[in-house]
């Protein structure tokens, strides 16, 4: 047999190519891993900032209510009477410093957003340049295997991309925008001055609950220097604490009135020998806190422990709202700008005891008045707007008693209406009542003093009586000619005054004159006057009656 020539036979060569079977594997395992890592890149530019848009949007809503300040004005006309300039001030002021609050929220998030974003593109650009140092000899040595390796030249084994990505659109936005200049705006807390039961109080807790807020109201007579017996000026906060439930963000977005302010005067404008703990040190420990600052509150509350836990509470965003009388600001005042003199053209003294003469002259406060008063400079400082409220005359305590929302009588309505019975106040009896707080000088607090100690036997008596329709309050009621009176039985309250009329007739033109009094004639079972001492003597004869009939004959 003859042998084949050696130009016939192949030699087998020294590197075998590849088989097309692996080359296709290798192949199909890049087209994986690109697939995979475009959909990364798909999911970071489509999905994540979907969720992070969401997440900042709930992070953007404020959980407090920003009104305008017509509507915040039109909420305190619900429950507050008279004081319009107080109540303009107040709204104009509340809405700004919320939408300071709103504004420093954002431009917080805003700055939070452009770190994660660079700190994105920085990973970005460490991982590319990493796959592209990884990648580039496995795709040199593919390209001399196969010409198909040619195609996975641009990219690593790893399907990393040596090109970096062209920049979004939105960062480029963004960086633009966070170049802009953020303006900070500073807080300006409020010093409320005027007669008390004016509605200061009142005024700052309709306001916190408009805004939807915590509201601490603290007593600034309790409060004392540090290390000294009483509370620590941190107490406040702590307080504040307490009413947001014990969230932190709230508490760092609430509301301080700090009533009796005028109680922590200085007693002399000369420097005192002995240290003033409960006065001037209390404005001075007051001053960081008000400004805005980061203070370590005890977590349990009380007294400062340096081993004890604290609670780090930023007031930069809390407003400060600081009320109280001034009793005799006015002299202060008189003496600036009605200083007595002499001679042709002197001004006449006035009576400093006169309500219209106090609140003139509480209007025209300015911060040297509270300072001669003994506030410190520093801490008027800190408040920069002055309001004053006006002492309330009869016809505004009326309105008191009838108009806003929680009034007095309406609160009286409710409260007998649960015994299933009708209250009726006359016209007669509201302006009696009003002219007494008025003599007393109480404001609208002392209106409630009145109406307590003249209703005290009728609560006593009617949840007892199952026959009661009404309880009928007139002008003899208040001036103490009579107690109330009870319609029993059949007889009605429109029953009742269609047979003795209203009690509305004004008082006397001259002076001294008295207001003629209705009488009512009595009815037993039908119209009786409250009578709290027969009531219990009756009970207490009917109980002596009921032993006397229990008791056995051999102990007699």
């Amino acid at each position: 047999m003859k042998r084949p020539s050696s130009s016939l036979v192949s030699t087998p060569p020294s590197h075998p190519n590849p088989d097309s079977k692996t080359i296709l594997e290798h192949q199909e395992q890049q087209q994986r891993l690109l697939q995979q890592q475009q959909e990364q890149l798909q999911n970071q530019s489509f999905s994540s900032p979907q969720q992070q848009k969401e997440e900042q949007q709930k992070q953007q809503q404020p959980f407090f209510n920003i009104l305008t300040p017509s509507a915040l004005y039109e909420g305190l006309n619900q429950y507050v009477i008279g004081q319009h300039r107080v109540k303009m001030a107040l709204s104009a002021n509340v809405h700004n410093h919320y939408r300071r609050v709103e504004n420093a929220r954002a431009n917080a998030l805003a700055a939070r957003n452009l770190a994660a974003q660079e700190e994105e593109r920085e990973a970005a650009a460490a991982d590319d340049a990493e796959s592209a140092a990884s990648g580039g000899a496995g795709a040199g040595a593919m390209s001399e295997l196969s010409p198909i390796g040619l195609k996975f030249d641009k990219m690593g084994l790893d399907g990393g991309l040596k090109e970096p990505l062209p920049k979004s659109s939105s960062t480029s936005t963004s960086t633009s925008t966070s170049t802009s200049t953020t303006i900070e705006l500073d807080k300006s807390n409020i010093i409320l001055l005027g007669p008390t039961g004016s509605g200061k109080t009142l005024m700052a807790k309709t306001l916190a609950k408009l805004c939807d807020v915590p509201l601490a109201i603290c007593d600034a007579t309790s409060l004392t220097q540090a290390g000294y017996v009483g509370e620590d000026v941190e107490s406040i906060l702590f307080k504040l604490y307490i009413e947001s439930g014990m969230d932190l963000e709230k508490t760092e977005n609430g509301i301080v009135y700090l009533d009796e302010v005028d109680k922590i005067s200085r007693k002399s404008e000369s420097a005192s020998i002995t240290r003033d703990v409960s006065g001037e040190g209390v404005q001075q420990a007051l001053l960081k806190i008000i400004e805005g600052s980061v203070v370590n509150v005890p977590k349990e509350g009380g007294r400062k422990n340096p081993r004890g836990d604290f609670i780090a509470i930023d007031t930069t965003n809390i407003l400060f709202i600081a009320g109280g009388a001034f009793s005799g600001l006015e002299k202060v005042i008189n003496q600036r700008i009605d200083a007595s003199s002499i001679g042709f053209g002197a001004k006449l003294p006035k009576n400093l005891k006169d309500v219209k003469v106090q609140t003139n002259y509480f209007e025209s406060a300015q911060p040297s008045d509270l300072a001669a008063y003994g506030l410190i400079p520093e801490f008027i400082g800190r408040f920069p707007l002055i309001v004053s409220t006006i002492a309330l005359d009869e016809k505004a305590l009326i309105d008191v008693m009838t108009k806003p929302k929680n009034s007095l009588v309406k609160q009286y309505e409710h409260l007998f209406n649960l015994n299933g019975i009708e209250f009726h106040c006359t016209v007669g009896a509201l302006k009696e009542i009003a002219a007494v707080a008025a003599k007393r000088g109480t404001g609208a607090r002392g209106l409630r003093a009145i109406t307590e100690n003249l209703l005290v036997d009728a609560f006593f008596v009617t949840p007892s009586l199952t026959d009661v329709n009404c309880i009928y309050v007139d002008r003899a009621c208040i001036k103490g000619v009579r107690q109330p009176i009870l319609l029993r039985g059949k007889m009605t309250l429109g029953k009742f005054l269609k047979k003795v009329g209203d009690d509305d007739e004004e008082e006397g033109e001259e002076e001294g004159e008295e207001a003629k009094i209705k009488e009512i004639q009595l009815e037993k079972g039908q119209i009786e006057v409250v009578d709290a001492h027969e009531f219990l003597g009756f009970e207490q004869q009917q109980q002596e009656e009921d032993v006397g009939d229990d008791e056995d004959p051999k102990f007699a």
